[in-house]
């Protein structure tokens, strides 16, 4: 049995929304930029989080961004023999070939993986981390957290930025990648910070109803909890509505599904 706090997910988390729209909006934009780097360096991916439709999509932007430009350029008159197609671009394709091939063995990887309707592994998992990483100990002990947001898109931040000013255009691409890369993790440790301390929130509301509301104490007697309102003048009438606030659940009556 749980209680919804009715008056602190109606006043407090209704402020979130617009929020986690946009935080939401932006995982699902970032999720191709990601897919430029995760391929290297995660493995063993979820059946939802890694398809093959998504791969391909990246991979028709790799190959046709820069003939598109190549183009553009051209058709601009900035196009010059000193910077040749191949002299900017060859790194590119290398690195294309890379993705190719990591994309392909991640590919491989969900297909020889037992089926995820016999409840063997999250169908949105991520990817494994490598291990390596974690040897890492520039701002202390490496966490999942600090990996995530810091070192993965570091290495490839690092790389992009020599690569850029080297002149090769595939540099400002994992450049660009390796922060989208890092916002999104920032973006999703956000939401679920957010999480849960809006569980434990509602669980202070709760516990401290009787001390904020029917006794209307102050916010230091009630570890910060108020309640902003016009409330009765009676105790008794406050306590009377405890049942009207405070919702008590069935949890195995509760049916979640995924977004």
């Amino acid at each position: 049995m749980s209680t919804k706090n009715l008056y602190y997910r109606t006043v407090f988390r209704r402020e979130n929304v617009i929020k986690s729209f946009i935080f939401d909006l932006f995982k699902k934009i970032c999720s191709y930029p990601k897919l430029a780097i995760e391929v290297f360096t995660r493995q063993n991916f979820g059946q939802r989080y890694f398809t093959l439709s998504s791969a391909l999509g990246m991979l028709a932007f790799l190959v046709l961004f820069p003939l598109m430009l190549h183009r553009l350029e051209a058709l601009s008159g900035d196009y010059s023999e000193s910077g040749s197609f191949w002299g900017k671009f060859a790194t590119w394709y290398m690195y294309v070939i890379g993705y190719v091939y990591f994309a392909f063995k991640r590919w491989l990887e969900i297909q020889h993986s037992p089926s995820t309707y016999d409840f063997t592994k999250f169908t949105l998992y991520s990817g494994d981390i490598d291990n390596r990483l974690f040897q890492i100990n520039l701002f202390g002990k490496a966490t999942p957290r600090l990996v995530e947001i810091v070192y993965e898109p570091g290495v490839f931040l690092a790389v992009g930025l020599l690569l850029a000013i080297l002149g090769q255009p595939v540099g400002f691409l994992l450049v660009v990648c390796s922060i989208i890369y890092s916002i999104s993790y920032l973006a999703a440790y956000k939401q679920g910070d957010d999480f849960l301390l809006d569980l434990i929130d509602e669980k202070l509301m709760n516990d401290e109803f009787r001390s904020a509301f029917v006794n209307d104490l102050m916010g230091h007697e009630t570890r910060g909890v108020r309640y902003y309102m016009r409330k009765p003048t009676s105790p008794a009438n406050r306590s009377a509505l405890e049942s009207s606030v405070l919702e008590n659940v069935d949890e195995n009556d509760t049916i979640t599904y995924a977004d």
